[in-house]
């Protein structure tokens, strides 16, 4: 059973945590299924809070929901597409400001925060940032 505040799960504003919330939560059941299983009680969550590996726990649950919502391919896919059109009407003059565009569109599209999809386009597999540089660096129309 995943609990997660009603606040947060009524709330309009708050719509994109919430979906974070709830992948994040069936990752972990779906990573650390025995260790969850072991807690009994809230003293026994708080247990397992304290284990020096629980950062790992948490960041593994964190990279796997981030996989969930913002599958690779989908991203690099519209990454791709937004690319070449924004370059098409701007040109190669302002990289920052186009990964933000693009980061700013892909949030609204995948439904999750923008800093959640600024983590997802800087790391890997996709590393969707690192193609924009490169590309505005060759002066190309399309993402590699």
């Amino acid at each position: 059973m995943i609990y997660i505040d009603e606040n947060l799960a009524t709330s309009e504003r708050l719509l994109r945590r919430y979906r974070m919330t709830v992948a994040e939560e069936l990752s972990h059941l779906l990573l650390h299924r025995k260790a969850i299983e072991a807690v009994d009680a809230p003293q026994d969550f708080l247990t397992l809070q304290k284990l020096p590996n629980w950062y790992e726990y948490e960041r593994n649950a964190k990279k796997l929901a981030a996989m969930i919502l913002m599958p690779s391919e989908f991203i690099l896919k519209y990454s791709r597409q937004l690319y070449s059109d924004f370059i098409k009407q701007v040109g190669f003059g302002d990289p920052v400001a186009i990964k933000n565009f693009l980061a700013a569109k892909l949030a609204d599209a995948f439904e999750v925060s923008l800093q959640a999809m600024k983590i997802r386009l800087g790391e890997w597999p996709i590393r969707v940032f690192d193609k924009i540089d490169q590309a505005m660096k060759d002066r190309l129309s399309f993402l590699e």
